[in-house]
């Protein structure tokens, strides 16, 4: 820390960077919420029940009844209800690292940049997780297309059984680190984009009903399986469409997936007076949990979350495959915010297909797009698809670490 006692941006990441390697392990520490903020301190779920996997595919709008119908489920091989692969979003997803002496600067926020999962075996009710975080691994200031220079900090999650300690799945995940006083989250050429979210978007009734027609389309497979052999390379998943964003869509999303830090004001105090963070309202005379514009419900708010939008992109991808696929790897990369009042788009295409050590593969590319066709994520996918010739999936195995 400067001899001010106020910590320079640069400082700041230099400070991270000595952090490099640190682990938790199932709780953060009490760094970012401060020493008077109650214990255990987790993202959100430890374990997955009936009512966790309710709540997270609500939010989704996900009709798949695998995840919702327990008499279903019973039916088919699981013998029980199964959660959405990402459902690991509401057990880990990434904090700021803690620095050697001081909280993260307010001025200093971060945005969720992207992330690379790959699992093991499905995850089903009644499911504990352990979960290992290793943050950050590394930390590089680099040119990007779309923030101009930034400076990303990437991280390492390991999910397992807690019976057991089976594990379940892994995720290597990045943020962008950037200086309120200096960022510009648009380059120049493309200021007409930003210009266009000063405002909601003006729909017509007619594309009103063109996305329920396409969201009516969503239809899941479920029992009849998809073999591999019947894909065609080239061939396009049944998009999820999702909008016009409001915020009823971002609290479901918080409500199903919320990190600790949402959470009554009177515990807010607590991560106000340890790191302050919050808006301080004239009014009211009090700092509200509504930090840089994040959770600012207005045209110019951030309007989403990023894995709010890459589970979206989970579920075109199950309701494809059926019961009887398994989602082994999907990788998200976060180009720009979403925005209330947009209209998200999320597609996918076969892009390859190959058999691996008994296992039959496709390969899918996958993005998100608005309602002007801008694309605001990108995305690729790993299926595994049970074989006419060959057989059921057989789930991948966890590579040793190393």
């Amino acid at each position: 820390m400067c001899a001010t006692g106020k910590v320079t941006f640069k400082q700041y990441v230099e400070d991270l960077k000595k952090g490099i390697g640190k682990v938790y392990y199932n709780e953060w520490n009490a760094q970012m919420g401060g020493p008077k903020f109650p214990r255990p301190i987790v993202d959100f779920n430890t374990e997955v029940t009936r009512d966790s996997i309710k709540h997270f595919v609500d939010a989704m709008g996900n009709l798949n009844p695998l995840y919702r119908d327990r008499e279903y489920a019973k039916k088919t091989k699981y013998g029980c209800l199964i959660a959405p692969p990402v459902i690991l979003y509401t057990i880990a997803l990434a904090h700021y690292p803690d620095p050697p002496d001081y909280p993260p600067p307010p001025e200093f926020p971060t945005l969720y940049a992207g992330d690379e999962y790959e699992w093991f075996s499905p995850i089903s009710e009644g499911d504990e997780i352990d979960w290992k975080t290793t943050y950050p691994t590394d930390v590089k200031t680099k040119q990007t297309k779309t923030a101009g220079t930034a400076t990303f900090l990437y991280g390492k999650h390991e999910f397992s059984r807690h019976q057991g300690g089976v594990p379940l799945a892994t995720c290597n995940f990045w943020v962008v680190l950037y200086n309120t006083e200096e960022f510009t989250y648009w380059p120049a050429e493309r200021q007409e984009i930003e210009q266009k979210q000063d405002k909601f978007p003006a729909h017509t009734e007619e594309y009103i009903k063109e996305v329920y027609a396409a969201q009516d389309r969503e239809l899941v497979r479920g029992a009849e399986p998809r073999y591999w052999e019947d894909v065609e390379v080239g061939e396009e998943l049944t998009p999820v469409v999702r909008g016009p964003f409001t915020v009823d869509e971002s609290i479901a999303w918080i409500i199903a997936a919320g990190e600790y830090y949402f959470c009554s004001d009177r515990l807010f105090r607590y991560i106000h007076e340890h790191t302050g963070w919050g808006a301080y309202h004239p009014d009211l005379k009090v700092h509200l949990n509504f930090k840089h514009g994040t959770y600012d419900f207005s045209p110019k708010g951030v309007g989403g979350w990023g894995a709010q939008r890459t589970s979206w992109l989970d579920m075109v991808l199950t309701n494809w495959m059926g019961d009887e696929g398994f989602l082994w790897k999907l990788r998200s990369e976060h180009r720009r915010r979403g925005g209330y009042g947009n209209v998200f788009w999320c597609k996918a295409k076969v892009a390859k297909k190959y058999a691996d050590k008994g296992r039959y593969c496709v390969d899918i590319d996958c993005w998100v797009e608005d309602q002007t066709g801008d694309v605001i994520l990108r995305g690729s996918a790993t299926v595994l698809l049970p074989s006419r010739e060959h057989g059921p999936v057989i789930y991948p195995s966890p590579r040793p670490a190393v």
